[in-house]
């Protein structure tokens, strides 16, 4: 049995504008945090997860996911990982001068380099890869060492492997990764 104590979210991201919280209805325009727990066990047959939220009972927590998967931890982390927001509201203006808005959803697509990773650690990621394609989300916490709660926040996504990412994958004559794209779910 393995117990990973109590853990404390330490960053949360704000709820977009128009929004009290972060909850399913925000996510789509930004609205959502990601959390990670590293357990060493290495099968599980029974997990049991306890949340409880300081601010009391009058108040609530809504969990969309929990992800429990193999884990591969990298030496080199992904410090050159970079994370865009990628904005897909339509923004015209009409005949009449008026600006019309159509707010649509927002996503986050992480680019890392991979470059500077050892050969063990890229042929580990070519595993992953191979094994989850296009169809099976991943999730990247690129950069756990760092010392700042909210970089680590930043750079923490779950998402699909994105087509432009896989097409630098491998370089042929050079035999190693490249570089991936993740875009957020």
């Amino acid at each position: 049995m393995v117990d990973s104590g109590d853990q404390t979210v330490d960053f949360i991201y704000l709820p977009p504008d128009g929004f009290n919280s972060n909850n399913s209805s925000s996510f789509p325009y930004g609205g959502g945090n990601h959390f990670f727990i590293s357990v060493t066990q290495a099968s599980v047959k029974k997990m049991e997860v306890i949340m409880t939220n300081p601010a009391g009972v009058d108040s609530f927590i809504e969990v969309s996911r929990i992800v429990t998967a193999q884990a591969s931890f990298f030496q080199n982390n992904l410090m050159e990982a970079d994370i865009s927001i990628e904005d897909s509201t339509d923004i015209k203006r009409t005949d009449g001068g008026n600006i019309i808005v159509n707010r649509k959803p927002i996503e986050r697509k992480m680019r890392a380099d991979l470059s500077a990773m050892s050969a063990s650690e890229r042929a580990a990621i070519n595993q992953i890869i191979i094994r989850n394609g296009r169809y099976t989300p991943i999730f990247v916490a690129a950069h756990e060492s760092a010392s700042s709660s909210s970089l680590r926040a930043d750079l923490r996504i779950y998402g699909y492997i994105d087509n432009a990412g896989m097409m630098g994958i491998l370089k042929p004559g050079y035999g190693h990764l490249s570089g991936m794209v993740i875009t957020e779910i």
